[in-house]
């Protein structure tokens, strides 16, 4: 699913926006790819919940879901 799709039927609230903005920020280990991954992920949580737009807390759980590298999370909070 091209990332144009992928945002126009995952749409976040403007919550979510920030949060997801935050969420780059904060890691900076995310790739284009891995923050439509998340994005994904996301949208299938607010489907569990029955929610019909992703907000700041399924962007989190599915944040929480990621393997991220230790190493990668020791380097951004040195910087």
């Amino acid at each position: 699913m091209p990332s144009a799709v992928l945002r126009a039927t995952c749409r976040l609230d403007s919550l979510g926006e920030r949060t997801l903005a935050d969420l780059v920020e904060r890691r900076r280990t995310f790739t284009a790819r891995s923050i439509d991954r998340l994005i994904k992920v996301a949208r299938t949580v607010a489907d569990l919940l029955g929610h019909d737009d992703i907000d700041a807390g399924c962007l989190l759980e599915a944040a929480a879901f990621r393997d991220v590298d230790p190493a990668a999370d020791l380097v951004s909070q040195l910087a």
